[in-house]
């Protein structure tokens, strides 16, 4: 049996599977730059690379990465959307915890004394959020 928490949990993780591959994805990126932009220096004994070789020049191949990077990591923005635009119609409490759930970064208790309201509360919030997703 599907339940509405049940739900809103699995978008949660979907959520924080995509923030992670968006992660990966951008340092991946950053360490194909940095390739990109080195300098190589010359290789004793290899045999130069003739002009019908597309890819002679080593930084295509790192350009390419780059590229293909960049678009994975638009998909996964693209697939972020919704929740960006259900997140800007919550109250400031309400952001603080849809906030923390997805990051996950406390617990229940150390949310609320961070909010300065009891750990009630915070989940009265929480059911607040689920409520509002599901009626959208």
């Amino acid at each position: 049996m599907v339940t509405i928490n049940s739900e809103f949990n699995e978008m949660i993780r979907e959520t924080k599977k995509t923030l992670h591959e968006i992660a990966r994805l951008e340092d991946d990126y950053a360490r194909y730059y940095e390739r990109f932009m080195s300098i190589p220096g010359i290789v004793y004994g290899e045999r130069p690379h003739t002009q019908s070789d597309p890819y002679h020049n080593p930084n295509v191949i790192w350009l390419d990465k780059m590229m293909e990077t960049e678009k994975k990591i638009k998909e996964l923005e693209v697939k972020l959307v919704p929740l960006d635009k259900f997140v800007v119609t919550l109250s400031e409490q309400e952001r603080i915890v849809m906030n923390q759930l997805v990051m996950n970064s406390c617990s229940g208790t150390e949310l609320a004394k961070q909010m300065k309201v009891s750990r009630t509360r915070v989940y009265e919030i929480k059911n607040i959020i689920i409520r509002k997703w599901m009626n959208q």
